[in-house]
């Protein structure tokens, strides 16, 4: 006798959340590279690494959120 089998559940990691935490490591690593890294820190490139960030925090949460 076999067991009887469940579905499969759903995967963790979607191709959406994979997308919105590669945002948030994208605008972390640009704000580092841009404050830190650089000889002298460029206001342009953190500004656009803090949005990148908040996009993608967006985007995971919206995914979390998502029945």
């Amino acid at each position: 006798m076999t067991p009887p089998t469940e579905p499969a559940p759903e995967p963790v990691l979607t191709p959406r959340f994979r997308f919105g935490l590669g945002l948030m490591a994208l605008g972390i690593g640009l704000m580092f590279i841009s404050g830190k890294v650089l000889p002298t820190p460029l206001p342009a490139g953190i500004a656009t690494g803090i949005t990148l960030a908040v996009a993608g925090f967006v985007v995971v949460v919206v995914e979390a959120l998502r029945d």
